[in-house]
């Protein structure tokens, strides 16, 4: 990149600071779009800036300078970090879960009872119940486990 082009895109990026009231030159990627729309990351920004320093200049002249009011753009979203919080991550067949139910259940341990209950949607015990209903069968863990669950949504609300 050459002086002058340098000499350029800085007298532009301190112009659009000031147009935007920014702090720093990466809170300029919030009125500058990405390929999806949504604002370009503080990475891209550098590598615009660094790497194709012409590119980057339009970019800010075409939004932030030229433009009477510059738009602060949506977020890319985010993908989810650590574990889902809505279930567990281990997966297991219905019948396999309400025997690992009623084993906690006869075994009285209600630390394990309340993570397994809490683990399966309330939804999904109404299914295997109704299941088990038209099958004739007549289980109890899942009845508990029923039970629990709507328990603990009254004690949530």
């Amino acid at each position: 990149m050459d002086h002058a082009t340098q000499q350029i895109l800085k007298e532009a990026i301190d112009l659009a600071l000031k147009k935007v009231k920014a702090k720093k030159e990466s809170d300029l990627c919030r009125y500058l779009p990405g390929p999806e729309g949504k604002y370009i990351h503080h990475f891209t920004f550098k590598k615009l800036k660094d790497n194709e320093p012409e590119h980057c200049l339009s970019l800010i002249e075409e939004f932030i300078i030229n433009t009477p009011t510059p738009r602060e753009l949506d977020p890319k979203p985010r993908a989810p970090r650590g574990p889902s919080q809505r279930g567990s991550k281990l997966k297991l067949p219905s019948d396999m879960m309400n025997r690992i139910i009623q084993i906690a259940r006869e075994a009285k341990d209600d630390k394990l009872l309340s993570k397994l209950v809490g683990a399966r949607p309330l939804n999904q015990i109404k299914r295997d119940l109704v299941r088990s209903i038209r099958e004739n069968k007549v289980d109890e863990g899942l009845w508990e486990a029923y039970k629990e669950a709507l328990l603990a949504m009254q004690n949530d609300s």
